[in-house]
């Protein structure tokens, strides 16, 4: 059971990663902020239930288990914010 919750962990972090970083590029060159927006916090969202799955998979105590998804998921949240916040750069620059 642990190896599959790596695994989807793994999966699920690799996919919101991707959107996050790539996805809402399109409609930003279109001008729709808001799908943008929308396209990025759905990554955001994968990317800390991938965290989640794969802290469960890995960990074999509770409070390593609280730990290491309060590090990972500040990490996603943390680069999610850097992401929003070129995000919202690139708009303000046309």
């Amino acid at each position: 059971m642990s190896a599959l919750l790596i695994f989807v962990g793994l999966g699920l972090l690799a996919y919101g990663g991707y959107s996050v970083l790539v996805l809402p590029k399109k409609p930003l060159v279109r001008g729709d902020s808001r799908r943008a927006t929308q396209v990025w916090a759905t990554g955001v969202l994968i990317a800390v239930a991938g965290t989640l799955a794969l802290v469960i998979g890995v960990s074999d105590s509770l409070i390593g288990g609280i730990v290491g998804f309060l590090v990972l998921g500040g990490a996603v949240v943390g680069g999610g914010a850097l992401q929003f916040r070129r995000m919202l750069e690139q708009v303000a620059g046309r």
